[in-house]
């Protein structure tokens, strides 16, 4: 083998390895916003007595965006940030309400 071909093996590694970490970081988006979803689901069950109609719809409204861009399989990590932050701030907003009645 040629150092050319080494060079060529070389670069499309590198060319790979970026693809490869695009790839995983979309996999982590769409990981963390179905687990957000699943979180917000499970608070909403277990603590439907301490959560406000108010509160829920809220949370309902988050939990639905972010299933919207989960139910597009193109959808780019960028696509998650906005809805899984807006969800994880409502959890926490929700969770501090809850946690402030005890």
């Amino acid at each position: 083998m040629d150092e050319k071909e080494v060079d060529k093996l070389v670069k499309e590694a590198e060319e790979k390895r970026e693809e490869d970490q695009g790839k995983k970081a979309q996999v982590d988006a769409r990981n963390g916003a179905d687990s957000g979803v699943a979180q917000a689901e499970k608070l909403m069950a277990d603590n439907a007595d301490k959560i406000s109609d108010e509160d829920k719809t809220l949370l309902q409204d988050k939990i639905k965006d972010v299933k919207e861009v989960l139910g597009k399989p193109d959808a780019s990590k960028d696509d998650f940030e906005a809805p899984s932050k807006a969800l994880q701030d409502a959890l926490m907003e929700v969770g501090q309400k809850m946690y402030a009645q005890d």
